[in-house]
């Protein structure tokens, strides 16, 4: 008996074998799914794969779009809007990008952050009694601009405060408009005496400067520039708030663009990805991991935000095409208030001591923990995607279940159906082959990319 007993272990063994195999072939599909199952970056960095790949014209790995981030929150685009579209397209070109692969921005902006970096260059090699009247000037120059700014702001939202208050509870008769509440506050004084410092301190800047020689010249006519108010110019936020900024410009007419784009006579958009398609992408931001793009792939629109989830692109069951009625690239451009020239010039310094990037102590003003890194320079925009796609069961089930609660959902950069994109979008499925197509009419184009300029280039 004792010689049976590894007999039967041994035929227990392959029974247990067997039943394993006959389980993988009974259930292979699901077995592949799971163990195949993608981490929260691989359905982007595939869709990163496929854009650069079209942008390329097959070269996904080309070092122009080392910068390239993907919009992994879908981002309408109303830079056409006849009030309200210069206060949209600042709200795009202003802000400094984070440091990631994924679009996303900062609390920084990018005209403060060159000012900040103009008025802590020190050039050597000039007038030393002229070149201390320069910099003291200047550093008075700075202050009084972030005491302009900051009172701009406080301004700006105490009149939105005082505005929602009164159309509240005061009759039409009765309120009164943005301008009479500045003056009736003291704003209006407040601001034109800290703008009779400034003026009078930049005079004394650019004076000196032109005296000390060497590199100071430049620095006063960049500062000249930043500050020229003919370079600035009044936007109306959607809560109609007033505002003066520092312009941009676009590459090509964004509005005679969209005309085009809603009569099917611009450039077309197609693109696919499947469980084949690379996530080995280059990438500026490859070093940290991708950042950014731990966020899922799909999502359903609730309580005005994505309730988001992670598909399966690594199955053989997994497609995905994308095609757009219009696409476009747009290249912000600043107005004449940037100089680029500074940024080449003093990309090394030297640097003021006692400022953020000079002494023992300062950081470079560029790089990951830079505070004046990047710029968004071109936008890649669609228009009325059409978005067709295959899954796993499960994964249609998810994407099936969003579409019916209605509120609208997210696949990739695109907003389809409810709130999210468009009341009157379409949509087809077919339960057998566990596909879904829906058709975008929403009259919004959304941000697919952003190819960033990496400063001090």
């Amino acid at each position: 008996m004792r010689g049976l007993i590894p007999r039967v272990s041994q035929l227990l063994l392959l029974f247990v074998a067997h039943m394993r195999i006959a389980l993988c072939i009974g259930f292979g599909q699901e077995l592949e799914s799971r163990s195949m199952a993608d981490d929260e970056k691989t359905p982007w960095l595939k869709f990163m794969t496929s854009f650069k790949d079209y942008l390329t014209g097959g070269n996904p790995n080309d070092p122009n779009y080392d910068a390239l981030q993907i919009a992994t929150t879908p981002t309408e685009v109303s830079w056409g809007d006849p009030v309200h579209g210069d206060w949209y397209l600042r709200t795009m070109a202003n802000p400094i990008p984070s440091w990631g692969a994924s679009y996303t921005t900062s609390d920084r902006e990018f005209d403060l952050g060159f000012y900040n970096f103009l008025s802590n260059c020190a050039p050597p090699d000039g007038d030393p009694a002229a070149e201390d009247q320069a910099a003291d000037a200047l550093e008075v120059v700075s202050k009084t601009q972030r005491r302009i700014n900051k009172a701009r702001l406080e301004a700006e939202d105490d009149w939105e405060t005082y505005d929602t208050n009164q159309r509240a509870n005061k009759p039409a008769a009765q309120w009164i408009t943005q301008q009479a509440f500045l003056d009736k506050f003291g704003y209006t004084d407040q601001l034109s005496n800290l703008k009779t410092l400034y003026d009078g301190q930049e005079t004394r800047f650019i004076k000196y400067a032109n005296l000390a020689g060497g590199g100071w010249p430049i620095l006063g006519l960049a500062s000249t520039a930043w500050g020229n108010e003919s370079y600035q110019k009044e936007v109306i936020s959607p809560t109609n708030t007033k505002s003066t900024v520092r312009t941009y410009d676009l590459s090509a007419d964004f509005r005679a663009w969209l005309a085009d784009a809603s009569a099917g006579m611009a450039t077309t958009l197609k693109l696919g990805l499947d469980h084949t398609t690379s996530t080995d992408v280059r990438s500026s931001f490859s070093s940290g991991g991708y950042a950014g793009l731990s966020v899922g792939f799909f999502g359903v629109y609730a309580s005005g935000k994505y309730e988001r989830s992670t598909i399966n692109t690594s199955s053989t069951e997994f497609k995905l095409g994308v095609e757009a009625k219009a696409f476009s690239a747009f290249t912000i451009i600043p107005g004449p208030w940037y100089t680029g020239t500074v940024v080449s010039l003093f990309k090394n310094g030297p640097f003021v001591p006692t400022g953020p990037f000079g002494g023992p102590t300062g950081k470079s003003p560029f790089g990951k923990d830079g505070i004046f890194n990047l710029r968004a320079k071109v936008v890649y925009v669609a228009y009325q995607p059409t978005i067709s796609a295959s899954f796993t069961q499960k994964d249609y089930e998810l994407v099936r279940e969003g579409w019916k609660a209605g509120g609208g959902i997210m696949i990739g950069p695109f907003a389809l159906g409810g709130q999210a994109g468009g009341q009157n979008d379409k949509e087809f499925h077919d339960d057998t082959n566990r596909s879904i197509t829906i058709v975008s009419s929403s009259p919004r184009p959304l941000v697919l990319a952003v190819n960033d300029l990496v400063l001090p280039s």
